[in-house]
């Protein structure tokens, strides 16, 4: 294999038309979009390469214009060497083949299909159409495209809203008391769960064991080898999923301890709960039941230490150097209302927790003591609060503190679902590409190469 860089006179080669003003980057003439290339005089064209001259030279991402970068003098000099660096032209592949802004690629194929599904209707003489525009609340001629897309279409209504056996779902609580790869688990989800076990044969007691759910296994049929189900017990492997499922590290196995007392809620260790982006505000997670045991020792939590984060109180008590917790507790992590009026931070309970990195940072105890400061609203500044949670805001400095927390409410609430659909536009992008050794591939060939 070689690599080699490409002169602007080879790219020109390679190209069949040049991007100009009147052939934009954008442009679909020769492409997968039309049925007629005018360039090769075919229906069957998989599209062509452009030539695009930047009318500037480019080095490291930055444009050497003549007139404000005399190093573009110095680099283009042919006794140096360096000419071949700069970038003065670029190939432009087929719009087909180059993916749209939002991620989703646009096909041929695609656009036929989604022709198809908005041309043909519900045909409004058949008792199945009058049955699903009954269940639906589709009307007459809708397209099968409105029958089956969208949150309320038969796709995601029917076909993925399935119930998943073997698995269950509850609000979280944290109990620091349990392993952290321990999952506390209310007996009522462990007697609706079960796993595969192969009897041997020396069982004792055969009425915890079922031929298949709900039918429990009799005396006689006993047999060595034969494989039943049973009910979860403790230290069994389950799945525990936090959605969105936005990576791997959202879907980890844990050991399962079945809970003795009446609570209903999925117990956690507070140390895992980043992997899962969850807090214990209500927050509900998904516990799957699967049945190899080898994919579940894979996933499993100690398997991936990068998951395990430490808590706020663990932080503080290893800054402090304490012996015990009941010490951190003696310590406190509140900050005394003298020490703030006297604008004392040294040896607090605020210090601990500043310092260790636990919660907050030097700039909340300057609001405290000193003042609140400038306040922004859509990038613009609309005001300087000079007190301080101390001393009180006035009127109009609380109405202007109000419009920035407001919009910090607000913009929290809006990038949650965008970043969101960013990561699965990401996803869906990089679906095909995987890691060999030290190579990024995917099946077309390489991408990119690592460094050892």
């Amino acid at each position: 294999m070689e690599f080699f860089l490409l002169t602007d006179s080879q790219r020109k080669d390679m190209a069949d038309y040049v991007i100009s003003s009147e052939r934009g980057l954008q442009d679909e003439k020769g492409d997968l979009y039309n049925s007629y290339c005018e360039i090769c005089n075919t229906y069957d064209c998989h599209g062509h390469l452009g030539f695009l001259d930047l009318k500037h030279a480019y080095i490291c991402g930055r444009c050497l214009k003549l007139s404000r970068y005399p190093l573009f003098t110095v680099l283009d000099n042919p006794e140096l060497g360096l000419s071949k660096y700069l970038m003065r032209s670029m190939l432009v592949p087929p719009a087909s083949i180059r993916s749209k802004d939002n991620g989703e690629w646009r096909t041929k194929l695609y656009k036929l299909y989604k022709k198809l599904l908005h041309d043909i209707k519900i045909d409004k003489y058949s008792t199945v159409a009058a049955d699903i525009r009954k269940i639906y609340g589709l009307s007459k001629g809708d397209s099968l495209l409105l029958f089956m897309s969208g949150k309320s279409g038969i796709i995601r209504k029917i076909c993925y809203g399935k119930r998943i056996e073997n698995s269950a779902r509850s609000v979280i609580t944290g109990n620091p008391s349990i392993d952290i790869d321990q999952v506390l688990i209310p007996r009522e989800i462990a007697d609706i769960l079960y796993k595969k076990h192969i009897l041997t044969g020396n069982e004792k007691d055969l009425s915890k064991y079922f031929i298949v759910k709900d039918s429990p296994l009799e005396k006689f049929q006993a047999i060595a080898g034969l494989e039943v189900f049973r009910h979860l017990e403790d230290d069994d492997l389950v799945f525990l999923n936090r959605q969105p499922t936005l990576s791997y590290q959202s879907m980890l196995s844990f050991r399962a301890k079945i809970r003795t007392d009446n609570i209903k809620t999925i117990g956690i260790h507070p140390n895992v709960t980043k992997t899962f982006g969850a807090d214990f505000d209500g927050d509900e997670m998904n516990i799957y039941v699967f049945f190899s045991e080898e994919d579940s020792k894979k996933c499993h939590v100690l398997n991936f230490p990068e998951c395990i984060n430490k808590i706020q109180d663990e932080k503080t008590f290893e800054h402090l150097g304490l012996n015990s917790y009941k010490e951190l507790d003696n310590w406190g992590l509140t900050v005394n209302i003298d020490d703030i009026a006297a604008k004392k931070y040294n040896n607090t309970g605020l210090e601990a927790m500043i310092e260790s990195g636990a919660k907050g940072s030097i700039k909340n105890f300057d609001q405290m003591t000193n003042k609140l400061g400038d306040q922004f609203v859509l990038g613009k500044k609309v005001g300087h609060i000079e007190n301080s949670y101390y001393s009180g805001l006035s009127i109009d400095e609380y109405i202007i503190h109000q419009m920035a927390a407001r919009e910090g409410i607000v913009t929290q609430g809006v990038s949650t679902s965008e970043t969101g659909y960013i990561n699965r536009k990401g996803c869906h992008t990089f679906a095909d590409v995987y890691q060999k050794n030290n190579i990024i591939e995917d099946e077309f060939g390489y991408i990119s190469f690592l460094d050892k």
